[in-house]
């Protein structure tokens, strides 16, 4: 037993040592052969340039008294003139007076529509059949999900229903019963609706356009035909200022077809501008937008108020106001490469040395944009197939002597 301590004592002094020159050699290699690689991907950048402005559109404010609003209208829906927009309730009985209205008025519809729809020579398994279709064709459209016929699909389940209960209950009662409830339905509803004329106010749209249910405090601050003669110091001014809506808003219907974004920008990116600029907007809208630059204004300290426009977009974009936007002036499309890895051969051309088997081979590429610590590239138009640079490629980022043809593997 003694004897054996010093064997493994030995032994693990050998693992030791054999570990230590291990780790010895490989990095002596990786500074005398420093040949890395990189993988060659596809990538699109913009040079592009974040901007503060406003939305300004064509805006006319619903206004109204009342202890409850309630919005018949979605958010940027088409709106014809005179339509009703909104309903106003002077109490809280108000509004359950017309939830009581809607529900008696959906009970009459669904029995006008049994009654229209019924059949003297129907018998219960007929009937039955009728329903087990019905609820197989509703089944369908909802896993399918199909809405566009669903509204008609349940009430035609619901009339089915309803008109088996008055041909097959048990009291034997008959389709005149629908007759009589219906009569009973239209008196209740006449009731109530006297009722809620002296307590329920309806809001019009008083000319066609768009409805939005917001309402900022900017829609008399800033109007289109302001556009023409707004400054630097006027549109800094309306940027910073904390608006509210007044009291009684109710919402408002946007006219016309164009809206604008008016921003302040230096003079050195306004020149860079063309007729029309790419817009990304950060709240409230995903994707850009096109417009056209309608103006740049004087310089005013270094800055000018720039507006663009579009008709495009518009009940998208109801509630935008105030916003930041990415302004991109030109998109590049193109191979990233690492700015190590760009070469030249002896004629000149820039290239990459790609990794092909077990040599190096030269591509030449075009540099198209310059990032930091990166390039994107495309293969140049004289490129032959073998050596077309694609996305995807290893391609040598450090390599000592390198050349094409170098075996590297």
């Amino acid at each position: 037993m003694r004897q054996g301590k010093p064997l493994t004592k030995a032994l693990m002094l050998l693992l030791m040592v054999t570990i230590v020159t291990y780790i010895g050699v490989y990095l002596w290699q990786s500074i005398n052969n420093p040949f890395r690689t990189a993988i060659a991907y596809s990538q699109t950048v913009n040079d592009s340039q974040e901007i503060e402005g406003l939305v300004v559109r064509s805006e006319t404010v619903l206004t109204g008294a009342g202890t409850l609003v309630e919005q018949l209208c979605s958010e940027g829906e088409n709106v014809a003139n005179q339509q009703q927009v909104a309903l106003l309730y002077s109490s809280q009985d108000a509004l359950l007076r017309k939830q009581q209205m809607e529900a008696l008025e959906d009970e009459k519809e669904q029995l006008e529509y049994a009654l229209s729809s019924s059949g003297s020579a129907e018998d219960a398994s007929s009937m039955d059949a009728s329903i087990i279709a019905a609820i197989a064709k509703l089944h369908t459209e909802v896993s399918q999900g199909d809405l566009s016929d669903l509204d008609d699909s349940a009430l035609n389940l619901k009339s089915l229903t309803l008109k088996h209960s008055y041909l097959f209950d048990e009291n034997g009662e008959s389709l005149t019963d629908i007759q009589t409830q219906i009569n009973n339905y239209s008196t209740q509803i006449s009731q109530l609706s006297s009722q809620s004329s002296l307590d329920t106010t309806s809001v019009t749209a008083p000319c066609s356009g768009l409805f939005s249910g917001s309402v900022d405090g900017y829609e008399s601050l800033i109007t289109p035909s302001d556009l023409d003669s707004l400054t630097v110091s006027s549109l800094q001014s309306l940027l910073s200022q904390s608006v509210t809506a007044s009291s009684g808003s109710l919402g408002k219907i946007i006219t016309g077809i164009n809206w604008y974004f008016a921003a302040v920008m230096d003079e050195a990116s306004a020149s860079r501008l063309e007729s029309t600029a790419d817009l990304v907007f950060s709240q409230d809208y995903t994707g850009e937008i096109s417009m056209t630059v309608d103006r740049v204004s004087e310089t005013e300290d270094g800055q000018c108020v720039v507006v663009f426009s579009t008709d495009t977009c518009l009940a998208d974009i109801t509630l935008l106001r105030k916003q930041t936007a990415e302004l991109v002036f030109t998109t590049y499309s193109g191979i990233r490469v690492p700015t190590d890895a760009i070469r030249f051969d002896e004629t000149g051309r820039s290239g990459v040395y790609t990794v092909t088997g077990l040599q190096a081979k030269f591509k030449p590429v075009d540099i198209i944009y310059s990032g930091e610590g990166y390039y994107l590239v495309s293969p140049t138009s004289e490129a032959s197939d073998s050596d077309y640079l694609r996305a995807g490629e290893e391609i040598v980022i450090a390599a000592v002597d390198l050349y094409d043809g170098k075996i590297v593997g």
